[in-house]
């Protein structure tokens, strides 16, 4: 629904391309997605909504 507003959750973000397709799915229905939440972020994801994550691939490294 149009009032309707989500969070994507995915476990790692790498290229991006999961979550762009769930945004492709649903921005057309007119929900709002407020953020992307992921376990891990690596390097070289552009998103057109904010990225909140655990760790990044820096963490694992250095861990």
């Amino acid at each position: 629904k149009s009032t309707d507003v989500v969070s994507i959750i995915d476990d790692v973000l790498t290229t991006g391309k999961s979550v762009a397709e769930m945004l492709g799915i649903l921005e057309p229905t007119g929900t709002k997605i407020s953020t992307c939440a992921v376990v891990v972020a690596r390097r070289g994801a552009r998103l057109d909504v904010p990225l909140v994550s655990l760790l990044t691939e820096e963490d694992l490294v250095a861990a």
